[in-house]
């Protein structure tokens, strides 16, 4: 497994080293597809995780895998207690009642791969299926929705060991900001306004990050990113340039719900 996380990271690098030379969605695309076989090649093939009461692998460190059996998130208190302030003025949200399971999330436009409503428990999520997914949220039929003021937040759980990824872009939909999300870490590359990159790594948040549900959230103002998981900030970057839209890479085991953007 370490292995194969070291060879997550250099991909991660590559792609934050280049985001400020104007990538395409499409050269991103690429790149996350890489990512993802390099988990294919190096791991046992997985058949993946079924959001179903009960089921559960107590051979396997990922036996609390299973969506359902995690421990829902108490999002009110992290609210309280956390560096973490949504804004009150609701721009999208998707909570995902108004879906069915099985069913393509309405709200969302697939970009690549699959991914499709998951009933867990009293509530539904987005599942990634298969190796690869990209998907980016609509509002009035447009991915093209982001202003100078706004946070974005959602949950997330990971089965697997590859990164969740967030990646921004500018209305020429060239990739100038990321955010990869790992069982343990963070790292994250963003295009400052002078057209040099600013990147980091958080490489143990050990006591941070949560064997289940996790709540990762992003705020930016006019310029300023900060970056937060379950509550925590755990960046502050100046001087960054204004994204307009977002795409969402997962893959098999990863799983998000609750997504919204607040200005």
């Amino acid at each position: 497994m370490k292995k194969v996380y070291l060879a997550l990271m250099c991909m991660a690098s590559f792609v934050l080293m280049t985001a400020c030379g104007g990538n395409k969605k499409a050269d991103v695309a690429d790149a996350e597809k890489e990512n993802a076989e390099v988990v294919e090649d190096t791991d046992e093939e997985d058949d993946g995780v079924r959001c179903t009461e009960g089921e559960e692998d107590a051979d396997s460190e990922e036996a609390v895998a299973n969506p359902a059996d995690a421990q829902a998130l108490d999002l009110e208190t992290l609210y309280a207690n956390g560096d973490f302030k949504p804004a009150e003025g609701v721009v999208f949200e998707d909570n995902l009642t108004a879906d069915k399971d099985g069913e393509l999330p309405t709200k969302w436009d697939i970009k690549e791969g699959s991914a499709e409503v998951n009933a867990c428990g009293e509530r539904n999520i987005i599942k990634f299926v298969g190796g690869y997914a990209a998907i980016t949220p609509l509002l009035n039929g447009k991915s093209d929705f982001l202003t100078d003021v706004w946070s974005l937040e959602y949950e997330y759980f990971m089965a697997d060991y590859s990164p969740l990824a967030v990646r921004f872009f500018n209305k020429e939909e060239e990739e100038i900001g990321n955010v990869h999300l790992y069982s343990e870490s963070v790292t994250y590359g963003f295009c400052k306004t002078d057209d040099e990159t600013i990147d980091g790594e958080n490489p143990d948040l050990s006591k941070t990050i949560k064997k289940g549900w996790n709540h990762f959230g992003i705020s930016f103002n006019k310029g300023n990113v900060k970056v937060f998981v379950n509550g925590k900030r755990i960046a502050n970057l100046p001087n960054v340039k204004q994204p307009v839209s977002f795409i969402v890479y997962g893959q098999e085991g990863h799983y998000i719900t609750n997504i919204r953007v607040t200005k």
